[in-house]
């Protein structure tokens, strides 16, 4: 990973949003609905700083969290680590990038 410009955000979150499918059924007759869990956030984080999420049961934190690590896949947006777009690095590409970052 290369070296972030003093000026510049460690993490950039941009318009992050994940959707999920809910109430098909089996056959696939009845088409899915949606359920935005996360809803177009948008942050940055400079350098020596510390960012802490916090929020009611149920609105999205953990979820958030897991898009940023792209453990699951966010529905839209753009994450920038040091400059670089990580957003569709595939998942040996991710291993070294998830070292450097943390949920709690």
């Amino acid at each position: 990973m290369t070296q972030t410009p003093p000026s510049q955000p460690v993490l950039s979150v941009r318009n992050l949003s994940k959707d999920y499918p809910i109430g098909s059924n089996l056959l696939g007759t009845k088409p899915a609905q949606l359920l935005r869990a996360v809803s177009e956030v948008s942050f940055d984080v400079a350098p020596g700083q510390t960012f802490g999420l916090v929020g009611e049961s149920g609105c999205g934190k953990t979820t958030l969290g897991r898009c940023i690590l792209r453990l699951i896949e966010p529905t839209d947006g753009e994450i920038v680590l040091a400059g670089a777009n990580i957003t569709r690095l595939d998942a040996a590409d991710m291993r070294p990038v998830r070292r450097d970052l943390q949920i709690v």
